[in-house]
């Protein structure tokens, strides 16, 4: 590897809970297996753990080289170096693990914990690895840095290979994969800006793969590191701008993803890294760490391939860390495909010996008297029956179920433990989005080995709406939902799908109305009224007639900002006290507006009719910033706003455009659907770099930085979109809950309602409230995502 390339490896980037153990147990070769106490690894969650380890493993550190055992940790500055023969897997906390494979050698370079993530860095230097992450929420990141390129992952399975020759190849089994040249982490700018260049980056997705030759991104590094090296420009914007486009046509020498190969298909499938499971203290807890155990496994004659739980896991020794007390299956093939299975609980025993040698005849029984041997057989017995104890073991689907016993015994996924014969026991198992179970068994010398399959429970409650079918967006307020009605009527509910309150306005004929809560208060206007109430209770503070332009029919709602409650009008910005709801005062809009207002650095943004987008000072309601665009009459919705800055709305007949607020300019335009009116009428979402939007019973996802297609629109759709933890709902016209990966568009399932839906779906805690024509129902999707 050049020293260029070496300067550019940054490694992995994961933003989740990670965890770090106590080094303890022995592995393979000449060294000692054996041990009086088997080992327990006790976990802190801070750093990478090595679970598994077969063949030549070498770990490389400041204190010089050795050989690393089952339950190390990987500490910053550490390399695992594997051999012809060698494997490692290490596991970062419940966020995924990768497969060291054959040949590696991989790095570990810093690791951070901040605020609600972490960063782990890292570098495959030469070799390959397979990755298993779970799905990536929130500011979590998984990067994988190879020579010439980034490979930024969101939950995904995926192989990263570098050769000798410089070229690397991505694999991808499920999720999507992003690639950039390594100088994206060099550019000395603010992150929101670079973030325009990471958008029009190449994608590798479910069952593709690419190779990139050694210079395939040289000529896109060659303009980022141009770019970094100019410093700061008098017109930023221009010089991104210049930069985008000088990339997109660099890109076109790059090469694109084709589809997966079966020879990496297979090495996905079959060396796909095993997690060890984490289980968690409550809702909303930190993670709780397991008690892991090390096993270690030998046979005789040492060149018999071992094989863990139906996947070959190495020749003649290995070694691998499991949760204590679940099963473990075991086998091992001899040289002359002779097979031998066997069972065990982890963390009864530290080594397992597999042998195959024929063992020695046993001596010939010595013959003993009839009156000896009746005695001798009468004892046995007499023995047996003065503690008669069985081996009973649960088994439950899904796996990670938590099963628990009369007698105290618990455990998750799997169960054996001894019980007296002909006791009573009852057997408990649960686990969230499933129905609980429960069953009372006689056990007796024989019982078979129990099977507990639970059945999804995706809808936990329904109660009737009695005022009317639910439109618009609920609002989510702590523990309770509060939506409103087509007849104008408020309501709240709470996770049990008990209505909290009810609540009747004089606005009547409401198709769009959203609550909005602002503190203490809560806030709703339509067609006759604005009332003021209290989230908590539904007591009504305080109500104003609304009457003229200020009378909406489509949704247009209030914002509450600073100490004020504003309310939009067809001509004006109406600011209230949010107490009284007494006017303080108001600013015009020349072209006047059907939208909603929006707030981004304490200042109001709104288009007007001609889809001009004002940014409004609030304390000094005067127009400090316009920016024209192509979204004429937009209707009821408010623009949505990214996290960097960038507003995305849409005119009422679909066309979209999205606004660089900083820069006060259009970042790009589109028409949903070419030469058709498609109708827009409530907000964009923006999840990531993706943006979702209804027009008309379509929903469509675009990209935030270029506006191009994500994946295929999904049509035949009642109500908004509702993204949480990159998972996509949609509510079908024929009264179904879709659930879609948010980030490739993958199809992951569906709960059947029974009615159709055109409110938003809001989340509430894990749980997804939706409000239907007859009902309010609370949807648990844990047995669908998790």
């Amino acid at each position: 590897m050049d020293t260029k390339n070496r300067a550019f490896l940054r490694g992995f980037l994961i933003t989740a809970a990670l965890f770090s153990a106590v080094s303890c147990g022995n592995v393979e070769g000449d060294r000692d297996v054996t041990s009086a106490a088997v080992p327990v690894i006790r976990e802190t969650l801070k750093e990478g753990l090595i679970t598994f380890l077969t063949g030549e493993v070498t770990l490389v550190s400041d204190a010089g080289e050795r050989y690393p055992e089952i339950g190390d940790s990987l500490t910053v500055g550490d390399s695992l170096v594997t051999g012809a023969d060698g494997y490692a897997e290490i596991q970062f906390g419940d966020v995924g693990a990768v497969r060291i494979q054959a040949d590696t050698r991989y790095r570990l370079g810093t690791y951070s914990l901040e605020g609600d993530g972490g960063q782990v860095s890292g570098a495959l230097e030469s070799g390959s690895l397979v990755a298993k992450i779970r799905r990536l929420t929130g500011d979590d990141k998984f990067e994988v840095n190879v020579p010439g390129a980034v490979c930024a992952v969101r939950g995904t399975q995926f192989l990263v290979r570098a050769d000798e020759a410089g070229s690397v190849t991505v694999a991808v089994s499920e999720g999507t994969v992003a690639i950039a040249p390594p100088s994206m982490a060099e550019v000395g700018r603010s992150g929101d800006e670079i973030q325009r260049i990471r958008t029009v980056m190449p994608l590798v997705s479910r069952d593709q793969e690419v190779v990139l030759p050694p210079d395939a991104l040289a000529e896109v590094e060659k303009e980022i590191v141009a770019f970094a090296q100019r410093g700061a420009d008098t017109d930023a914007d221009a010089a991104i701008t210049d930069l985008e486009q000088r990339v997109l046509a660099a890109l076109e020498k790059a090469p694109v993803p084709e589809k997966l190969t079966e020879d990496n298909a297979v090495i996905l499938e079959e060396e796909e890294p095993t997690l060890v499971s984490f289980s968690s203290s409550g809702e909303d807890q930190e993670i709780e760490a397991p008690t892991l155990v090390s096993l270690t496994i030998r046979t005789e004659p040492s060149d018999s391939r071992i094989f863990i739980n139906g996947r070959s896991a190495g020749i003649g020794t290995t070694s691998r860390v499991f949760q204590e007390g679940v099963i473990v299956s075991l086998a091992a093939v001899d040289s002359n495909g002779i097979r031998k299975e066997q069972e065990i609980v982890a963390g009864s025993q530290s080594t397992v010996t597999i042998v195959f040698e024929e063992p020695e005849e046993e001596a010939a029984p010595i013959e003993e008297p009839e009156e000896e041997a009746a005695q001798a057989e009468q004892t046995s017995v007499q023995t047996v029956v003065a503690s008669p104890e069985v081996n009973f073991r649960i088994t439950a689907s899904p796996s990670d179920a938590v099963i628990s016993v009369s007698g105290g015994a618990s455990g998750r996924g799997s169960l054996v433990f001894s019980v007296p014969e002909g006791e009573q026991i009852t057997i408990n198992a649960e686990r969230a989005g499933y129905e609980s179970y429960q069953k009372q068994i006689r056990i007796s010398p024989a019982a078979s080995p129990h099977r507990v399959e639970l059945t999804p429970r995706p809808i936990i409650a329904r109660t009737s709406l009695s005022s009317g079918p639910g439109v618009g967006s609920p609002a989510a307020v702590e523990n309770l939902v509060i939506g409103a009605t087509g007849t104008g009527a408020l309501y709240a509910v709470d996770r049990s799908g008990r209505i909290l309150w009810n609540l009747s306005t004089k606005n009547s004929k409401v198709e769009n109305a959203a609550p909005v809560v602002g503190g203490d208060r809560g806030y709703v206007i339509g067609n006759a009224e604005m009332v003021i109430f209290d989230p908590n209770s539904g007591r009504i503070l305080a109500r104003t007639d609304l009457t003229g332009d200020r009378a909406d029919l489509f949704g247009r709602r209030p914002l509450s900002l600073g100490g004020y409650v504003i309310v939009p009008s067809d001509s004006s910005l109406v600011f209230v006290d949010p107490a009284s709801g007494r006017e303080e005062g108001s600013i015009e809009i020349p072209q006047g507006s059907r939208m909603s207002p929006a707030s981004w650095n304490d200042k109001v943004i709104i288009a007007d009719q001609r889809g001009t987008l004002l940014l409004i000072d609030p304390d000094q309601k005067t127009i400090s910033g316009k920016v024209e665009t192509g979204s004429t009459q937009p209707i009821g919705l408010a623009p949505s706003v990214s996290t960097s800055g960038i507003a995305v709305f849409s005119g009422r007949r679909g066309d979209v455009s999205a606004v660089d607020l900083n820069g006060q300019r259009v970042l790009w335009e589109r028409s949903l659907s070419d030469g058709t009116s498609v109708g827009v009428h409530t907000d964009a979402v923006i999840s990531g770099e993706t943006v979702f939007i209804l027009g008309g019973d379509t929903v469509y996802a675009m990209s935030l930085g270029s506006g191009r297609d994500r994946f295929a629109p999904v049509g035949e759709i009642t109500a908004p979109p509702m993204v949480r933890d990159n998972v996509l709902y949609l509510c079908r016209d024929d009264g179904t809950l879709l659930l879609h990966n948010a980030v490739n568009g993958d199809f992951i399932g569906e709960v059947r309602i029974g009615e159709r839906v055109v409110a938003r779906p809001t989340g509430l805690g894990p749980y997804v409230v939706l409000s239907g024509e007859r009902s309010v129902l609370v949807v648990d999707p844990r047995s669908l995502t998790e």
